[in-house]
This record gives C-alpha cells, structure tokens and sequence, in this order.
C-alpha cells in the first residue's frame, strides 16, 4: 500500500486558465528546473540504452530521469521524489513533458546531418546525378563507410561506420560546446576498453552510433529523387533501419571484438579532436569482417 501522498505549493503542476495540457513555461521555477534537467537526462538515456523506445520504456525512461534530476535539485528533492513514487497521477502528468522531448531529441541530430548532406550536393550539376549518388549511396549499406561522394564511390568496407558525415554529426550535436557539450556532461558515461597496449580508451555507445546512421540513412532518403522531400523522421518510419544498425553493430562485437573496440574508440577520437527500411540483418553481409582494421 502506498504512503499518502505529501504535496507541497512549488511542486504542484500548473495548468492555466483551465486547459488540461501541461506547458513547460508556465510551471514553478523548481519544476522547470527539474524538467529541463530530466530532458538532459533523457537525452543521455536515449544515446546510451535505446535511442527508439517503445512506450512503455520510454515513459520508464523519462520516469527515472526525472527522478534523477529531483536528486539533484536540493530544495524540490525531497518532495518531487516522494510525489513520483506515490502519486501516479502526477507521475502520469510530469512524465509528459520529458517524454513529449523524444521526437525533438532525435530531430536535432536530423536537422544537423541534413545540413552536412546538402553541403555535399551543392558541387553536382543536376537532379539526376544527386538521384545516381544517393541511390549507390543508400545500397548495400555504402553510406556508412569512408568514400568519396561520386557516381562511384570507392567504398573502404573495412571501415564501418566511419563515414565522415557520420563523424561530423556525432561531432557537432555530442562534442562541440567545448565545457558544456553533451560529451563534456556525461563523459562518465561513455563506455571504456582497455587494449592489449594497456591504455584505456573512450568510445562512442551503440545506440548513439544507430542513431546517426539512421538519421544519415533518412537524409540521404529525402533526396532520392534528386530533389529535396521532407518526410517526418517518426519512430514508425525509421525503427527497421536503426535496429537494422543496432543488430550489425552487436554483430560485429560478437564477432570481431578487437575491430569493435578500435571502430569506437576511433569514432569517438575523431569526433572529439578539433572539437527507407533496411531489414534488421541487412547490412552485415556487406561488411568485410575478415578485413576489419583492429
């Protein structure tokens, strides 16, 4: 049985004027705060356990980053803690606008690859030699690796996952803001391998990973007429490709640990310095495994 719920004015929701629909803006100070840092908090969540959750685990998700963030507000903690462990009501209302944060999260890192992408167009002479590039571009997983934009790319399939567009995103939505980046927050977080040389390197997580090469993927996808056409970057539309990415990425751990380890930590040194559907098993054939750089 649950403890009766303890409420206090600076942590009561506000709805103005009657409406039902919860707004940031016009919460108590100590409530904008927390949410603003469970948003943080999620953010990380999404990049280091799942970047496409489901619902359930994305409202458990945004559940605990707002735990999380009471813990670290010294006036609201106590009250906003005990009110998310047994008032669900506001529990149900509170986890809103974290969680209403999902599809902006993953839009931001959209918007910067779409950015990068349209640089590389602006040098081609028609509509029909960028449908040409983006088609090569789009099969047999030839966007994820280390080529020259062309008709035809001479692709380095012994280097997933090291696209330069791919460093580039990673880089200005994680890595840039030189204090208070993403990367800088939660540095703490960001898995560690120890090599057969003994020094320790970051790397960069699975899920951050899928999740750039399925923005890069809905990118070049927008264009594959040889025109721009915005499409929605919804979970619905794009979930195949990133677990597409995530099952090639394990496979590769699974398989070639070593090339794993260096895949990631590279990803992550090169990022750091200077400050539609693909099947979930496609992919891994067009890796050369055998060849991966450890």
């Amino acid at each position: 049985m649950k403890s009766p719920v303890v409420t206090c004015a600076h942590t009561d929701l506000v709805f103005p004027d009657g409406s039902t629909k919860l707004l940031l803006r016009h919460q108590q100070p100590v409530i904008r705060t927390i949410v603003q840092k469970a948003i943080e908090n999620l953010r990380a969540t999404l990049i280091f356990q799942d970047a496409f959750p489901d619902g359930s685990v994305a409202f458990a998700f945004s559940k605990d980053a707002l735990s999380a963030a009471a813990v670290s507000h010294k006036l609201g903690r106590a009250i906003v803690q005990h009110r998310l462990e047994v008032d669900d009501e506001y529990v149900a209302k509170l986890v809103s606008l974290p969680r209403a944060r999902i599809p902006l999260i993953r839009a931001e890192v959209k918007e910067r690859c779409h950015a990068i992408v349209l640089g590389g167009f602006f040098s081609m002479a028609s509509a029909h030699d960028i449908a040409q590039v983006v088609e090569k571009q789009l099969s047999a997983y030839t966007y994820t690796f280390p080529c020259v934009l062309r008709a035809n790319p001479l692709v380095q399939c012994s280097q997933p996952y090291r696209n330069d567009r791919i460093i580039a995103v990673v880089r200005d939505v994680y890595f840039t803001s030189v204090g208070t980046s993403f990367g800088t927050q939660f540095e703490h977080l960001f898995p560690t391998y120890q090599g057969a040389d003994r020094k320790v390197n970051r790397e960069v997580p699975i899920p951050m990973v899928a999740l750039v090469a399925t923005v890069l993927y809905a990118t070049l996808y927008e264009w594959h007429t040889g025109e721009h056409l915005t499409a929605e970057f919804s979970q619905n539309a794009y979930m195949d490709v990133y677990q597409g990415h995530m099952n090639t990425l394990n496979h590769i751990l699974e398989n070639q640990e070593g090339a794993f380890h260096t895949m990631m930590s590279d990803i992550y040194t090169r990022a750091t310095i200077g400050n539609r559907g693909v099947p979930p098993s496609f992919g891994i054939a067009d890796i050369d495994l055998d060849e991966l750089e450890e």
